[in-house]
């Protein structure tokens, strides 16, 4: 049985590799994003199998930096670590500055992305990447796949969760970017939420109502990373229009 955070973890590796086959300035930047999400899920899933919770009193999870601490403080061996502590500082970098990444960088990243996956998947959660991530993933790599099946409808499924995180990530970076240039500083641990308040009180208007379905949009995100929740197209639409109308505003006060 492969649990909604291994689960989730997996999609997000997908979602990566498309992103860097796109090869486009934009999709190496997801890519980068994806693959280091990818990453911490599964090591929230270890911490989880481990018998620790990964979630916080006060609701949040735990960072990336706090699932690596637990696990190496119960001898779990990371040897990646300097390569994924790369990726991460890359995904701030990406997020809070909006930097660009390299062809050369994206194929690094992935490739220390994807062998890390594969051992991890192997040595601590005893599954085998081949079992798991669709063939035409792993064949990009040079990887025999198992056949996996994967229905008309699992690719509509992954098509609109993946819209979804793009436009999140979006808003994030674009948030950051915005706040950043107001001179704001100490920025790097406002979640989705808090940047929603910061915007209203900088001079981005944004009503009730479009405030309430961010709200509901990026708890389905939350949703989606860390548990099985699937959500419908009826359901995630309108949500989607919201933030798109919120990330193109803040695309225009940034080329203002």
């Amino acid at each position: 049985m492969i649990s909604p955070l291994l689960n989730s973890a997996i999609e997000m590796f997908e979602h990566a590799v498309e992103h860097y086959l796109a090869g486009n300035d934009r999709d190496r930047k997801l890519m980068v994003l994806h693959c280091d999400q990818a990453v911490e899920l599964i090591l929230k899933d270890k911490v989880r199998d481990s018998g620790e919770s990964v979630f916080l009193k006060n609701g949040q999870t735990i960072t990336y930096h706090d699932a690596i601490r637990l696990l190496e403080n119960k001898g779990v061996k990371i040897p990646e670590k300097p390569d994924l502590e790369l990726l991460h500082d890359q995904r701030n970098v990406i997020q809070h500055k909006g930097a660009q990444v390299s062809q050369s960088d994206a194929e690094f990243y992935i490739r220390k992305s994807l062998e890390f996956v594969k051992r991890f998947l192997s040595d601590e959660l005893d599954k085998m990447i081949e079992d798991m991530i669709d063939r035409r993933y792993l064949e990009v790599f040079g990887i025999e796949a198992a056949e996996i099946p994967f229905t008309p409808e699992s690719e509509r499924d992954i098509e609109d969760i993946s819209e979804m995180l793009t436009h999140a990530r979006e808003f994030e970076i674009l948030a950051h970017k915005y706040l950043e240039s107001l001179g704001l500083v100490d920025i790097h641990r406002y979640t989705a939420s808090k940047l929603i308040q910061k915007l209203r009180t900088s001079g981005i208007r944004i009503k009730v109502e479009d405030k309430n379905k961010l709200k509901q949009f990026f708890a389905i995100r939350n949703q989606i990373a860390h548990t099985d929740y699937v959500p419908t197209k009826v359901e995630i639409k309108p949500l989607i229009t919201s933030i798109r109308k919120l990330n193109w505003r803040l695309r225009q006060k940034l080329t203002d």
